[in-house]
């Protein structure tokens, strides 16, 4: 699809690449550019002022999304962006921007101490009877957003939010044990399982620094998980090390040991080893497929929480704690999917305020605080 208002192309990529073309982030703090434009493999990647630098990401698929946007079927919003091209949102946003690539978007009345910001209406043209309807439906999405954010603000500590330790595992496989093991249970069992299985093997369990990723070396690779339990047997694995046998499900459920072995196993045949390798399970929809094939694992609510303890900052992970907080905020059921949408869009209207906060930093703060009133 040709757009009328930007210059997307491989061609303009490699020529801001060229001439060190610089822009900004989705929000306007930090500087970008195109740090490698590949026209063989036609993929690009960018690197922002602090020095970190993006996966290698396919040019098709920043298109795809482009076209999507032009088309009306994607919201123009760094975190609706980001769940298609996940750890790109704000990167492809402000290129997106740069290049002249404006979506339509509706004001929405910030709450005291907040700046103003956008968020995008409704996806489609309405005919004109359904003006009214829309507009009612519209402007309720969007006291939603207004009403959650007051509430966040109120009733959580954004100044001083923290992920906690789990989210810097030293290696994809307890990403894998904490993931599987922490739905639909309290997470301290999780934090015990995952410690027993380090001290059993005498493995580190928590990275030295935040900042960087452990070296390749320093961390056990997915494959050498994987052959531990096929040797050993999952159900030894669950008796003698991990010492938790739970299942996935009370009804026809398998072993969480097992469905670890499988999520192992699903990693292990993508190469993806280590956690510098990651990148490769983003926006693959046959991996996604795979994963939430495994018994237990159909609400991807697994899969989300695997991601974010893997270092995606774009998602959350909407399980029981979080449905009751926003059911409390909005005095309504919220389903799954719009939880995402809510918190996502929340995040955008409290960066002003709060710059660092991201969805899922967001998603633990809510997290904590519904465990503190539980106990």
């Amino acid at each position: 699809m040709n757009c009328p208002n930007c210059r997307l192309s491989l061609k303009t990529l490699k020529q801001m690449q060229q001439d060190h073309t610089t822009f900004h982030t989705a929000t306007g703090r930090k500087e970008l550019w195109i740090d490698e434009v590949d026209e063989t493999a036609q993929t690009i990647r960018m690197e922002r002022s602090t020095g970190k630098k993006t996966w290698m990401l396919e040019y098709s698929k920043l298109k795809d999304v482009h076209d999507r946007i032009q088309s009306n079927e994607l919201s123009f919003d760094q975190y609706t962006i980001g769940k298609e091209l996940v750890t790109w949102g704000s990167y492809a946003t402000g290129l997106f921007k740069y290049l002249g690539c404006f979506g339509n978007s509706l004001p929405v009345t910030p709450v005291d101490g907040l700046q103003q910001t956008q968020i995008s209406p409704v996806r489609h043209a309405p005919s004109f009877s359904q003006v009214g309807i829309i507009n009612l439906e519209t402007h309720r999405a969007h006291n939603d957003i207004e009403l959650i954010v007051a509430h966040l603000d109120r009733v959580l500590p954004l100044a001083s939010a923290r992920l906690s330790d789990e989210y810097y595992y030293q290696s994809l496989p307890l990403c894998i044990i904490d993931a599987v093991y922490s739905i639909g249970v309290r997470y301290e069992g999780v934090k015990n399982t995952v410690k027993r299985y380090c001290k059993y093997f005498s493995l580190q369990r928590i990275q030295s620094s935040r900042r960087i990723s452990p070296a390749l070396n320093e961390q056990e690779s997915v494959s050498a998980f994987y052959e531990k339990i096929e040797k050993i047997g999952f159900n030894n694995m669950a008796m003698d090390i991990f010492c938790n046998r739970q299942r996935t499900s009370p009804t026809n459920g398998i072993l969480k040991a097992e469905a670890v072995q499988q999520f192992a196993n699903v990693l292990k045949n993508r190469n993806i080893e280590y956690l510098q390798d990651i990148f490769k399970a983003y926006n693959n929809h046959n991996f996604e497929k795979d994963i939430m094939a495994i018994p237990g694992q159909k609400s991807g609510i697994c899969l989300q929480y695997f991601f974010m303890l893997a270092g995606s900052d774009d998602y959350i992970k909407p399980d029981r704690m979080i449905l009751a907080f926003l059911k409390n905020a909005l005095v309504k059921p919220i389903d799954l999917s719009e939880a995402q949408d809510i918190l996502s869009k929340a995040t955008e209207l409290l960066k002003p305020k709060y710059p660092n906060l991201t969805p899922r930093l967001l998603d633990h703060e809510i997290w904590k605080h519904q465990r503190n009133n539980m106990s």
